[in-house]
């Protein structure tokens, strides 16, 4: 994405336009709420939000629950684990769904997924 954004900026300054990517097409799972284009800013915009999330986790102290895919295509799984570790909260849980898609809530077993909400604030 730096590089495809870089090249964007290059071609954007010499008015090349048909050879700008602005965004790349993506095959929703779930197109009445996922987007059916990625956009090169925006993407990089993401990854620009997440590595300072990241640098900030350590603030985070209140009681925290994360669920995360087993097999989510979009989310590395080790991610929660990540997230996990940076937080200081005293109240935290990581719950693995086994599940292989990107949105869990989704899927024909949600209810997995609400109940572990439902348990964690109940004993937060």
């Amino acid at each position: 994405v730096p590089a495809v954004n870089l090249w964007n900026d290059i071609v954007s300054s010499v008015n090349i336009h048909d050879l700008k990517k602005d965004y790349v097409d993506n095959i929703a799972e779930h197109p009445e709420i996922n987007y059916d284009k990625h956009y090169v800013k925006s993407i990089f915009q993401l990854n620009a939000l997440m590595n300072k999330t990241q640098k900030e986790l350590h603030h985070v102290e209140l009681p925290t629950l994360i669920i995360q895919g087993k097999n989510d295509p979009v989310v590395d799984p080790i991610s929660a684990k990540e997230i996990y570790k940076a937080i200081k909260s005293k109240q935290k849980a990581v719950v693995y769904v086994d599940h292989d898609s990107h949105v869990i809530i989704k899927s024909d077993d949600n209810k997995i997924v609400f109940d572990e909400i439902i348990k964690f604030i109940s004993y937060t």
